[in-house]
């Protein structure tokens, strides 16, 4: 009977001084600036992941300096216990990333539509770092055209020399490279100012339509942006205000400056030397050439777009017709389908 009081009377006390369990570890905080590389094949590019949280809940920001893509933000961005996910943003390529947190790293991949192979991402946790600069939304007009702009402000003493940068063509928003030249300004000690181009981001207008518009309208809306700076003392200096422009940008800011006294500078980038409608024949022309097509059918193509630039210059019927009749034989030759779409089809037959 002792001996079974005994063995009861341990068993008891091995229970009352069973160990607790372990504390769950702390809940993961994603939030901070997580660095690292995107290895591709034999390619390394540089990739940042910010996630920032706020009363509407966790954001993240991408930065790829390759893609010139500073802080564009990411699309359906989840984290679920250690793992994280999220789309690139639309002014990629398309692509999702998918990892897993593991105390101070990320590690990951990013799948592309379509492509077997997807990329490695290894990311570190850093702190991050405080830009030398302070950033501004800001609201301008060219007549009754509203335009939004970001205002970047060095945080050195002003007043500092100004840059106002132009977009290529297209639907282009502040949501894009532009940002990132912008940055680039900033840091030096530029005030940088950027803007969505005309009716981008608009709903009552279809997206070809968006960012469109005569050279003379968007050389206007350039000098509505130098005005705004301009009578921004505190933050520019009136007399050393330039445009940058990159494209259809390197079109626009020398009209702009043509039509603004005192631009200090202008910095074209890929910008023509020559009319739009002659670098397209050009471009054309280099493209037939490279892919092995004969004199005689460079110049019949090269007759095609002509025609079709006269009929663009003129609306004119005569021209018109003139341009049909061309088109109609020029379908079946072999090159017909190398040109590009435009101006092979025209804003009579379809606007877009």
């Amino acid at each position: 009977m002792r001996t079974r009081l005994a063995v009861a009377a341990l068993a008891a006390g091995i229970g009352c001084s069973r160990p607790e369990p372990p504390p769950l570890p702390p809940p993961l905080n994603p939030t901070g600036v997580w660095e690292g590389t995107l290895k591709s094949g034999d390619d390394a590019h540089s990739i940042r992941l910010s996630l920032e949280s706020d009363s509407s809940g966790l954001r993240g920001y991408l930065d790829l300096p390759d893609q010139y893509a500073y802080r564009y933000a990411v699309k359906n961005l989840s984290v679920d216990g250690t793992a994280v996910s999220f789309d690139f943003p639309d002014a990629l390529p398309a692509a999702k990333f998918t990892g897993t947190f593991d105390a101070d790293r990320i590690n990951g991949s990013v799948t592309t539509p379509g492509v077997s192979d997807s990329g490695a991402v290894q990311l570190l946790r850093r702190s991050g770092e405080s830009v030398p600069y302070s950033v501004e939304q800001v609201r301008f007009a060219n007549g009754e055209v509203p335009l939004r702009g970001t205002l970047f402000i060095p945080h050195t003493k002003g007043p500092h020399p100004g840059v106002v940068l132009l977009h290529g063509s297209g639907p282009q928003t502040r949501e894009s490279y532009i940002r990132y030249f912008a940055d680039q300004f900033a840091r030096n000690g530029f005030a940088a100012l950027i803007y969505d181009k005309r009716n981008t981001g608009r709903t009552d207008i279809p997206l070809w339509q968006q960012g469109s518009g005569a050279f003379a309208d968007l050389a206007d809306d350039a000098t509505a942006a130098v005005r705004y700076l301009r009578a921004r003392p505190d933050v520019a200096d009136p007399r050393r205000i330039g445009l940058w422009g990159l494209s259809q940008g390197a079109w626009i800011a020398p009209l702009a400056a043509d039509r603004i006294e005192g631009i200090a500078f202008l910095v074209l980038v890929s910008g023509g030397g020559v009319t739009p409608a002659r670098q397209e024949l050009y471009d054309d022309e280099v493209k037939l050439r490279a892919r092995g097509f004969s004199a005689a059918e460079i110049k019949r193509a090269m007759s095609l777009l002509q025609r079709g630039n006269e009929y663009i210059r003129s609306q004119a019927d005569s021209d018109w017709e003139r341009f049909q009749s061309e088109l109609a034989s020029a379908r079946n030759e072999r090159w017909f389908a190398v040109l590009d779409s435009f101006p092979i089809t025209l804003p009579r037959e379809s606007p877009a």
